[in-house]
């Protein structure tokens, strides 16, 4: 009953433009939004172990950005689903790890968007992966935005490790590392060769939007 009334008192809103979604409509988005999607080609949607859903423009790159620099975590949920029907999700999956930010960035920002849709995502999945934020930050590094090319794979080359108490848990196991948004892989690329040096099995990257180099 609480839910119900819940549901009558907030209405469910579309993620991206905040419209109210009519009776009946699954969501998240409304038809609009939901049309504007761009679903990016067989081609282009797994590179070098990366895979991503859609293309980094519109309604979603709004919504997204509004999640990363705009406060609204609320809205982890609802990229998630999208996320979980979108992604190509082979076999079980052990663990989700997000692809960690750095410690004053996290500070400044307060709270990792790639742990909330891991967190968010999990609940979408049978048999349902454990969330374990088992990579670290070695170092600082340059936003990937400001960078192009090569350069942005040294900037992340071995800038990441796997924390210590969770070396046990990642060897052996089917671990999926979650972003929001990738462009040229390097960011989950680095990672994923951490969780590789750490015995991790077949890991691989997901990430809901690609941007575009």
């Amino acid at each position: 009953m609480l839910a119900a009334l819940l549901h009558h008192l907030l209405p469910p809103t579309c993620l991206c433009c905040q419209r109210l979604l009519r009776a009946g409509r699954p969501g998240p988005l409304c038809g609009a939004c939901h049309d504007a999607r761009a679903p990016l080609p067989a081609g282009l949607r797994s590179v070098a172990g990366v895979e991503a859903c859609f293309a980094y423009e519109g309604s979603l790159a709004a919504a997204v950005a509004a999640l990363k620099f705009g406060g609204r975590g609320e809205l982890a949920p609802g990229l998630a689903a999208l996320l979980a029907d979108a992604a190509c999700l082979r076999g079980p999956i052990d663990l989700l790890v997000p692809v960690p930010l750095h410690p004053l960035r996290g500070l400044a920002r307060g709270y990792n968007q790639a742990a909330l849709l891991a967190t968010c995502l999990s609940r979408h999945l049978d048999p349902r992966p454990a969330v374990a934020c088992a990579l670290a930050r070695r170092r600082r590094t340059r936003p990937q935005t400001e960078l192009a090319g090569d350069a942005r794979r040294r900037n992340v080359a071995a800038a990441f490790a796997v924390r210590a108490p969770a070396r046990e848990a990642i060897a052996g196991r089917r671990v999926l590392v979650i972003d929001d948004v990738t462009t040229t892989g390097a960011t989950l690329g680095a990672c994923l060769e951490a969780l590789r040096a750490c015995g991790a099995r077949e890991p691989r990257g997901l990430a809901l939007l690609r941007a575009t180099p």
